[in-house]
Parts: C-alpha cells; structure tokens; sequence
C-alpha cells in the first residue's frame, strides 16, 4: 500500500480532482492507498452507496470507538440512497468532525421513474421476482419451491451480479424440482433492474439490497428469510416490505394470501430529482 501511495500522490498532482468518489470505500489496498493519499491531500473523499448501508453492515454501522478526526482510510463524505442508510451512518459519524452522511436516492431509479417512456414501454407480462443471492440453490426451501409450482404467475429468478455458480446447474435444479416451466432465468445484465421490477406484481427475497430499489418504485418486497429480516428490520412496515417467517405452518397460506393483497394495491410515487454526482 506505501508504494500505491506515491502512485496517487503523483495522480492527484497532476489531474488536480476536487473530490475522489467511491462505490465501495473498503477491502483492496489500492482503494486504502487512494484514500489516504487524497485526505492526505485534503481532496473531498467520498463513498457512493452500492447498495443499503443497514444496521448489520460492519463497513458502515457499530463503529464504537472512532477518533476525533475519524481514520485516514475512511471517506469525509458518505452518499447514500435513502434515509435509514444515512441514520446508520450518522450514530457514528456524527461524532467526527468533517464527516457526513447525505441522501441523494439511487440515480437510475430515479432517472427511470422520471422517463414516462420507460413506464410506458413496461407493458411486459406480470411476474414474481425473486431476487437471489450469491449462493442461490442453498435457499431454494421446500417450501419455496412449492409456492413457485403453485403460483399462476411467471417467477423471475434474477441472479446476483456475483454469483458464480454455473448456469446449467441451475436449469438443472430447477427441472429436478418441477419449476423450469414456472421460471425464468434472468442474469442482472440481461435487463435493467427497474424495467424487471415495473413488471412485477411483487418482489421476494432472502435478504438482497433490491428490497430498497422496488421501494423506491413503489413495489412491494416479502423477506423470507431471517437474515433478511435483522437486515431490514427498519424497512419492514406491512406496506412496501413485509417478512413472512418460512418456519411457520401457515407459510404458504400467508404466501398467497399476501401476494393477493399486494397485486391489488398501487403505489403512485412522485418522480424524484435525478442525482448528478459529478
């Protein structure tokens, strides 16, 4: 990381930035090296939010002790989606002079729900969507599977961006259980993540950072795992999130009966001001 350092001193020198933004600040010494280096040289530093900052998120909540003038490999500034994310923050940072914690939305959600063409071009078939995690097949319960067979509508099974497990074990779980004629397979680069969810008639998930984008569009999420839940304890508030505990008898009861109720529901949400951080 020393050597890095001399790397972005000679950088900064010659391209003269007024701030240093990064969409994760933590875990590669090169980001640690660039950090230090632009406090250091007193350039704006600044963290943009990839996903939800939550009260479990060890990079972002629970910092105890911090000193006065926070660490030299933190950012001065920390842009986050929406409030809650910014109240994490802010327990800790508040307590540091020179750094803050902002709300500035989610940029391309907000620029789709600003765009009435992109609305008007999601006329697609009504889904489920099931945003999963890096290791998906290991939270395929029973029970979920059942619900999936079940259901009258199409489920979109929408991998992480980091998930490694290879396709055709998935397609062939998926028709080892029966469910391949009830689901699509959509990568996250296939099609855009608003346009996936502006077709949705819910979301569901185990505990992924989407429970915070189909809130923004007005779409309702069910945690149906416990992580998900201490993750987003804060969020869930029966009309955009909601937790449906898998362990009890009447899950899939509760299932239906939920997803009834919410397809029914609209969610009217004003457009919001687009974010330009540059």
């Amino acid at each position: 990381m020393q050597s890095l350092k001399g790397f972005y001193s000679r950088m900064y020198k010659k391209t003269k930035p007024s701030k240093i933004i990064f969409l994760g600040y933590y875990g590669y010494d090169d980001l640690y090296a660039a950090l230090i280096t632009a406090n250091l040289l007193k350039i704006n530093t600044i963290d943009f939010q990839h996903g939800p900052q939550t009260n479990v998120h060890m990079a972002f909540s629970n910092w105890s002790k911090v000193p006065n003038n926070g660490f030299n490999t933190m950012p001065k500034e920390f842009w986050n989606w929406d409030a809650i994310s910014k109240a994490n923050i802010d327990a800790w940072a508040n307590k540091i002079e020179g750094v803050c914690a902002k709300v500035v939305g989610q940029p391309y959600i907000s620029y789709w729900m600003n765009y009435q063409e992109n609305r008007a071009n999601s006329n697609d078939e009504k889904t489920i969507v099931y945003s999963m995690q890096t290791s998906p097949l290991e939270l395929f319960t029973p029970k979920l599977i059942n619900i999936i067979k079940k259901s009258n509508v199409k489920w979109v099974l929408r991998l992480h961006p980091r998930d490694d497990t290879r396709i055709e074990t998935i397609y062939k779980f998926l028709i080892n259980h029966g469910i391949s004629k009830n689901t699509v397979l959509q990568s996250a680069v296939e099609k855009p993540l608003p346009l996936v969810l502006s077709n949705s008639l819910l979301h569901v998930t185990n505990y992924s950072g989407c429970t915070i984008e189909a809130k923004m569009m007005g779409i309702a999420t069910l945690l149906i795992h416990k992580v998900g839940l201490e993750m987003f304890s804060a969020y869930v508030d029966n009309k955009y999130v909601y937790f449906l505990d898998q362990n009890n008898d009447d899950f899939e009861l509760s299932f239906f009966d939920l997803f009834e109720r919410t397809k029914r529901e609209t969610n009217n949400l004003e457009n919001t001001e687009i974010f330009y951080p540059i």
